[in-house]
């Protein structure tokens, strides 16, 4: 009984949950809630403090299924009663309190998650952990934890401290990362305006706190990501190109690179720079080159005529004839 129990639970995630009668059940009391008029520490009505206690209070899992709903909700939840929230809701994010339980929960919570400075430093200690459970988590929770860990880290939340993100950045495997370096080049490129003050404010001061130093933080997507960001960065492109050049090697996927640099007319201003990040990105054999390259190394060549020798130019050269024939 215990072990098909905990296989229940496992087995308890968001979409089980939603399609759930217990999960129908929590979100028609939780839509009808918030449709109500909402006030900062006004308190959950009695009758809904007794029913959602049940459900995080629960061993058995069609009835603690509730809990993985009312997960979502957990921002409007203590804001509205943060005693009631504290003692029933936050524990059941504790690690400690049931790997299975709480993988549930944070998978529910991480596929919609938002920054809210006072539920942090409630959750911080459970939120630090996650990258230990690796192993009872989904492949989409985790990345959408990395993005959520991301911007905390851009956003400079206050709760949580330098050392601890470097700690934590420095536990996600490879293809988390990944998602990483896409959500700081999705950052720089949504900043707008304020792209070159942002470069120099978040995105510089992230990678130089927090990148991690393992040889696992080289994957052609990353370095992908770190080329596109040198390539929008735009006023800021010396200090970007003295930021990322370290975090840059070989990819196949740089048909996009081409393209930013080509329209954001890097190659003009600065050819020995966009030299160097084109051949530190395009491989040596690649079945396809996009036709932004040729361009790209005239635009070099116009900019400074001595790069013509350079061993760099010389074989980006070779390689757009080949393809050209």
């Amino acid at each position: 009984i215990r072990r098909q129990r905990q296989m229940c639970i496992r087995d308890s995630s968001l979409n089980h949950a939603i399609n759930h009668p217990v999960g129908h059940a929590a979100s028609s009391l939780l839509n009808w809630w918030l449709s109500t008029e909402l006030k900062d520490d006004q308190g959950l009505p009695d009758e809904l403090k007794d029913r959602f206690a049940k459900m995080c209070d629960a061993d058995n899992q069609p009835l603690w299924i509730g809990t993985v709903i009312l997960a979502q909700q957990i921002i409007p939840l203590l804001r509205v009663d943060q005693d009631w929230t504290k003692q029933y809701l936050v524990p059941v994010f504790e690690w400690d309190a049931g790997v299975t339980k709480a993988a549930a929960v944070w998978d529910s919570f991480l596929h919609a998650p938002r920054i809210y400075l006072p539920l942090l430093e409630i959750l911080k200690s459970p939120l630090l952990a996650v990258p230990d459970h690796i192993d009872v988590l989904g492949k989409q929770c985790l990345k959408q934890y990395a993005r959520f860990l991301t911007y905390i880290a851009l956003g400079e939340a206050s709760v949580i401290s330098s050392t601890e993100l470097k700690d934590v950045f420095s536990k996600l495997p490879a293809e988390h990362l990944e998602t990483v370096a896409q959500t700081l080049f999705h950052a720089l490129q949504g900043a707008g305006d304020q792209q070159t003050k942002y470069l120099k404010n978040r995105i510089i001061p992230f990678v130089k706190k927090f990148w991690p130093s393992k040889p696992e933080a080289r994957t052609p997507e990353t370095f992908r990501y770190f080329a596109q960001m040198s390539a929008i960065s735009g006023d800021g492109f010396d200090s970007a190109f003295t930021c990322f050049k370290d975090h840059l090697g070989q990819t196949d996927r740089f048909g996009y690179l081409l393209r930013l640099l080509t329209d954001g007319g890097a190659a003009t201003d600065h050819p020995s720079e966009v030299l160097y990040i084109l051949n530190a990105t395009i491989p040596p054999h690649v079945q396809y080159l996009h036709d932004d390259l040729e361009p790209l190394l005239d635009a070099i060549q116009d900019a400074n005529s001595a790069l013509l020798e350079n061993p760099q130019f010389v074989r980006l050269s070779i390689l757009s004839q080949q393809h050209e024939n």
